[in-house]
This record gives structure tokens, sequence and C-alpha cells, in this order.
């Protein structure tokens, strides 16, 4: 139907087999497999909507949920982008679909915008737009956080010594709060007890920050140390605390406009200093739901702790060493992506001592990758570092942050350009436990959404900007851009 004037997008199954659905995009685009691409699923219409990216101008593409063409328009780049590294510009962050609408955010690091896709009158409007320009000079993004009435975006400025919280509401509304910071991470007590050292220094910790929804499970997580975490009524920012020693968290909770300061200290900071790099413990952590869970480890020692992040209550401890078994915390393979030597050869380890002793020589990373109504199961792994600018070491994620990713959760559009940095540096394994008793599941070979994806990777062209992510009622689809029949095809992972 589409032949003459529109590419073709052949749509496949979960086994990758041909489908009778065609979806056609206006071939007067040009586009190359070179070019950005993003796309998400429409609950209320069950459609699709496309972004694509060709040099000067974006499309916008509609489709119902047959993936029959409904409807496009173009509007030129200097607007809107997809390339988050270009500064000037906002660049796409993810949609919004609040009560039947559909909205998208974009951002700078200085500029946050909501805009309304218009396909009847084909145009953009720009229905909120925030400029930290107009207000502290050195106040700087921390989070965008999508609620159930509209945007809350976070700031900080140091000198102030604030945060500040903007809320724009579907219904017109827009407000803000100011929130002064604690004059310090540590209280009299703490101060005694551990020493200065081991305040946390807003201006650096609130670098890079990671963004996630509490309640989300992800495919992968984030190696910065610091995040900000985020259910309707609360945000939790996340600090680590020098030299490894263990975790600040600040809890706003919106419903009180109170701030309260909480300190998890695990590690002891002059054997951290005095070890050698192998031998330091060195935590990585996340926030699911009202319990914070953290990974801590050394070359020779592995623990699990777990603690309710609103009364800061220990739930529970796991502890193994290389004398005990690892495996007795682990549901998986333990499964090391490439040579860690730019090669991409998958290979299995056996030695848990080999394990421990990669973990603490890589950036770690720790997320929630599925839950059920019984179970969680986290991925625990870590990136091997690689020289970046003036020989700094920094994860492949670090770069990423520092080039565009910054602040900003990483959803579904961001997945295929982070899993082509990392996926040959990785080293992962699963955990699956019990929601209710916290005791460790006895299953094995558990694999995951990142198993999947990362086995399929190559074998199905995976590592292209032109890609796109859709992910409809928990499941993932692929559409791959074929650069020889000038067609994408969209398979299910």
């Amino acid at each position: 139907m589409y032949k003459t004037s529109l590419l073709i997008i052949s749509f496949f199954l979960a086994v990758f087999s041909y489908s009778q659905h065609i979806i056609g995009v206006p071939i007067n685009l040009k586009f190359q497999k070179k070019n950005k691409a993003c796309g998400y699923y429409i609950e209320k219409t069950e459609g699709y909507s496309f972004i694509l990216h060709t040099y000067g101008k974006i499309t916008r593409v509609l489709y119902d949920s047959s993936f029959n063409l409904l409807s496009s328009y173009s509007i030129p780049t200097d607007k809107i982008t997809l390339d988050n590294s270009v500064n000037f510009v906002p660049s796409f962050v993810t949609d919004l679909q609040l009560n039947g609408k559909v909205f998208e955010i974009y951002s700078t690091s200085r500029v946050v915008q909501i805009i309304v896709p218009d396909f009847q009158k084909k145009y953009d409007s720009i229905v909120y737009e925030l400029n930290f320009k107009e207000h502290q000079k050195d106040e700087k993004r921390l989070a965008i956080i999508p609620f159930s009435e509209g945007v809350r975006i976070l700031s900080f400025s140091n000198k102030k010594d604030k945060l500040f919280l903007y809320q724009w509401k579907v219904n017109g509304i827009i407000d803000s709060i100011e929130i002064l910071l604690p004059a310090s991470t540590l209280s009299t007590e703490e101060t005694r007890q551990y020493s200065k050292e081991y305040r946390v220094n807003y201006k650096t910790a609130f670098e890079q920050m990671n963004v996630v929804q509490t309640g989300s499970p992800a495919i992968i997580g984030n190696s910065s140390p610091n995040g900000v975490f985020y259910e309707e009524g609360k945000i939790w920012i996340l600090s680590q605390t020098p030299h490894w020693t263990g975790y600040n968290i600040l809890e706003l909770d919106l419903k009180k406009y109170s701030i309260s300061s909480f300190n998890y200290i695990l590690n002891d900071m002059r054997r951290n200093v005095q070890s050698q790099p192998e031998n330091r413990f060195i935590p990585s952590a996340t926030i699911y739901k009202g319990m914070l869970i953290i990974k801590n480890n050394s070359r020779h020692t592995f623990k699990y702790l777990f603690y309710d992040v609103n009364t800061a209550g220990k739930l529970r401890e796991y502890d193994a060493s290389s004398d005990s078994s690892l495996q007795a915390i682990i549901n998986s393979e333990l499964v090391q992506k490439g040579t860690w030597l730019s090669g991409s050869d998958e290979k299995k380890i056996t030695k848990e001592k080999a394990v421990l002793r990669k973990l603490s020589s890589a950036v770690g990373f720790l997320n929630v990758a599925e839950e059920t109504q019984d179970s969680l199961t986290l991925t625990v792994g870590a990136f091997i570092p690689t020289a970046g600018i003036e020989g700094t070491l920094m994860s492949f994620t670090t770069s990423m942050l520092m080039s565009g990713f910054a602040n900003v959760a990483i959803g579904n559009f961001h997945i295929i350009p982070y899993l082509t940095a990392v996926r040959n540096k990785l080293l992962y394994f699963h955990t699956r436990f019990s929601k209710k008793s916290m005791e460790f599941s006895r299953a094995k070979n558990i694999t995951t959404s990142l198993d999947y994806l990362l086995e399929n990777f190559e074998k199905q062209e995976l590592a292209s900007s032109s890609t796109v992510v859709l992910k409809k009622r928990g499941s993932y689809f692929f559409a791959i851009f074929n650069e020889d029949k000038k067609s994408f095809d969209l398979r299910k992972l």
C-alpha cells in the first residue's frame, strides 16, 4: 500500500518470524542507519509515535494500533533534538502520558521544556519552560521527575545552600518551593563518632546524579555512586560518603515539605584509604519501594545489606567471603562480557575469588531487574574503568553522564547507546529473594531481559543510534533499521 511513497517496517513476532503488519515511514526523510531515532507506545490509543532525526530536521510519525500511518510532520532541529551531546538545544528525555494526553520532555543542562505534539495542526506547542538562568546563577538541574499530576524538576544552588523544587501540573498550576540544606550531613554525635571527614560535600556529590523511580525495575543499573530516587510523595538523594565509607540520604517529604538526613556508615575510612585498591570495601546501592539495598565488597568479602529507608533500621544482612560460597546468594551464572580489553567474547566465571577480584577492580552497579508478586531479582555488576580526559579513570557510564546523560533516568531511548558503550566491559550476575521473608531463592540459572538483550545485541545489529526501543505493557520491542532495504524490522525481546 505504501510501496512507492514509504519506507517499510516489517513486524516480527517474539521468535522473529514474519507477520502481516507493515509500518510506513515517509521516504523523503532520506533516513540512514547513522541517524537518530526514538519512539514510544501511546497507551490511550494503543498507537505508536516515532521521532526521526535527520540532517536539519526532526520528523514525527504517528501510527495506529495496527501500525497504519496516520500522520507526520517535520520541524527544524534548532528547536529540539535527539542528540544529547548538543547542550544548546533541548534534547529528548522521555514521553509523559497523563489523563489521556501525550507530552514530551526535553532538556539541556539549563532549560527544561514540556512539549505537546499536535499531529492535526502539525506543530509542537511548549506548555511549560523552566530556564535556570532566570533564577540563581549557579543553579543546576539535579533531576527531572514525572509524577501523577505532571512533572517535578529538582535543582541545586551551592551558593544558596538550597534545593529548589519546581512543579508543573497538567491542570496548568505551576509552583515551586525552596528547601534549605542541612549545615552538615553529620549530626554532632556522628561527628564525634566518625570525624568530620565523613561529611558529604554537596557541590561535589550533586554532580552526575543517577535518576531512578523507586518502583520501576530496570534492565541495567548506572555506575554513578550518587542518585535521586523518587516516588509520588518522597524524593531521596543518595550520596556516597568520602572514600567509599557508606551513604548519606537526604529525604524530601513532599507532603510535609520537610527534609531529613540519614547516614549509613559501612566501612572504616582509615582502612579504606590505607589499603591497596583491590582490598578496599566499595559499596553500590539502590532504593526500591521503601528499601535501601546495598552491595558492599572487597576482593575477599561480599555483603548484601537491606534497610528500611523510612526508619533507617536494618532489615537483613548477608555475608559471603571467598572462603564460603558466593553461590549461596547468587541465582545465575557469573557472566563476563568481553575480555575487558575491548574484546566481545563472553565467558562464564566459575572461580568465586575471580569474581570478587574483578568486582573490586571495576566500577560497580546494582539495580532491581524484575519484580513479581513474591520476589525481587537484583542485578549486580561492574564496568571496567578506562582512561578519560587527562588520564582520569572513569567508567563508561560516567563518561556517558558527562556527555549528556547526567541527571536523567536511563530510559528506553537511552538503552541502546548505553549498552553499546558498556557491553564489552561488563561483569554481572543476578540474585533473587523473597519479598516477604527476605530469604534467598534456591533457583539457579536465572536470566533477565539484560541476558536476552546482550545475547542478541550483535545478532540483531542493535548497536545503532537509529534503533528505536518501544516498551508496551512490560514487553520490549526493537525497530532496527536495515540500510540495504531502507526499512525497519521490528522485533520483540
